[in-house]
């Protein structure tokens, strides 16, 4: 079996006037910016999902369930996450928060910073050790995790908690979708998602992870609920809520959307700048057209335009486990009563 690469600096190159991590790309591990500007829209991601109501907050089961003495952070990336958790939770108690990534984040108050590649096993002397941790998030996983890597990394986090404890898992299908079953007046968000998702598969990666949708004629994507049940956990729920682009959706989701709207030409550009220009060839004018052109569709508010975002949480069985009444099934969905969406591929 051939070793994985290990980043052992915080070199960066200039690509297309973004700064990228010089080990990531020329390994092919994690191929989007990790500039100040990109850190600044991980930020706002952060912030918007922690005041979207239906995303379900920083810890997704019952926080009363959770012990937080022992947290890792898989994918910290700006270290966001792991500053609100030390905030809110520490209530004065001590939280270790471990943060795991490619590359540090240039500001994080909380954060003890582990770099390691995520598709190896973690090694023994590299710190983050087996049956310590009380709790897990792994969040947007799907630039940097190998297709075949899902149930080993699952089970590896499975390894890493303690009796009891509990990870929490979260994925973006990034083929912006119509509530109102009008996709296809946006044909260039579909050109954004063919270049991206394309340029994914072809360095081994699942742009569709978390997903249940099964296309024909194409292999079974990773369902993040299933490798939890095979990897052990206990009392797994899931969430499948649709986060609105621009403000067509009444009540509070109103804001969100429009905050969301705000931030999804820097999204495209960061997630799609490596594979439209240097995957596929794209220019830099072209590529910058393009990025026109998807903020024209997502301007149409009568487009219903939203990303489904696909959450699922699990505990690790033994002694010290609490359960409520609302986990004592071990396969629970929420939002039960949302249709499925209508996905392109």
């Amino acid at each position: 079996m051939a070793s994985v690469p290990q980043p052992w600096n915080d070199e960066v190159e200039m690509i297309s006037g973004r700064e990228f991590h010089k080990f990531s790309v020329r390994h092919g591990v994690y191929r989007l910016p990790v500039d100040e500007t990109e850190e600044d829209r991980l930020d706002k991601v952060h912030s918007i999902l922690t005041s979207w109501e239906d995303f379900g907050g920083l810890i997704l089961p019952d926080p009363t369930e959770v012990k937080l003495s022992a947290v890792l952070d898989c994918g910290c990336g700006s270290g966001a996450w792991a500053d609100a958790i030390s905030d809110e939770y520490a209530d004065g108690e001590d939280i270790s928060v471990v943060g795991v990534d490619l590359y540090p984040p240039k500001q994080c108050e909380y954060l003890d910073f582990q770099r390691w590649n995520l598709n190896a096993p973690f090694r023994l002397d590299q710190g983050v050790l087996s049956e310590r941790y009380t709790f897990i998030n792994s969040r947007f996983l799907a630039n940097g995790i190998d297709a075949a890597r899902w149930p080993s990394y699952i089970q590896d986090m499975y390894g890493r908690l303690r009796s009891g404890g509990w990870l929490q898992m979260t994925e973006a299908y990034m083929n912006i979708q119509s509530d109102n079953g009008r996709r296809d007046e946006a044909p260039s968000l579909g050109r954004w998602w063919h270049l991206f998702s394309t340029a994914l598969e072809q360095q081994g990666r699942d742009p569709r992870v978390g997903t249940t949708v099964v296309h024909a004629n194409q292999r079974s994507w990773a369902n993040l609920k299933a490798l939890m049940t095979q990897a052990g956990f206990d009392c797994i729920q899931e969430r499948h809520p649709r986060l609105p682009i621009g403000g067509w959706k009444p009540g509070a989701s109103r804001y969100i959307g429009e905050r969301v709207f705000d931030l999804m030409r820097g999204t495209l550009e960061s997630l799609g700048l490596w594979a439209c220009c240097r995957v596929h060839g794209m220019s830099a004018q072209s590529f910058t057209d393009l990025l026109d052109e998807c903020v024209q569709e997502m301007s149409n508010a009568d487009l219903h335009l939203y990303i489904q975002f696909y959450s699922v949480w699990g505990q690790k069985p033994g002694h010290g486990r609490r359960q409520s009444k609302s986990t004592r099934r071990s396969s629970q969905v929420l939002d039960q009563t949302m249709p499925p969406p209508s996905i392109g591929r």
